[in-house]
């Protein structure tokens, strides 16, 4: 069972990487330049890529907004008087929700996008 759910994650993962592919390309195509943290500084990524992808929800920034984010900011141990929540990636990494402050929304295939803008 925990060999078919691996395997059931890294083909979702493969699809995902696939979806943000294109709408990075198509992007290219259009604006003849990469996205890139100089190109897209503090909050401006967000917007640009959903153009190019089939968003069904935006869930706000996430971190920074946490009344409308899909996943907290669960991470600073003032919320709710609780430890800080950490979540694993898939390659075994600690991480938690404080670092994705760029912006989450929802893909139509009901993929949770979440969006870090490393300057």
């Amino acid at each position: 069972m925990a060999e078919y759910q691996k395997q059931a994650i890294k083909s979702s993962l493969k699809k995902n990487y696939s979806v943000l592919k294109q709408a990075l390309e198509a992007y290219y195509i259009d604006n003849g330049e990469r996205i890139t943290t100089s190109v897209f500084p503090n909050n401006t990524l967000k917007p640009t890529l959903k153009k190019y992808l089939n968003v069904i929800y935006d869930c706000g920034l996430g971190s920074a907004d946490s009344n409308s984010a899909c996943i907290p900011n669960t991470a600073n141990p003032d919320y709710k008087g609780e430890n800080p929540v950490t979540y694993k990636t898939y390659n075994g990494n600690n991480m938690t929700m404080c670092t994705f402050d760029d912006g989450q929304f929802v893909l139509n295939d009901g993929s949770l996008i979440l969006l870090e803008n490393q300057l």
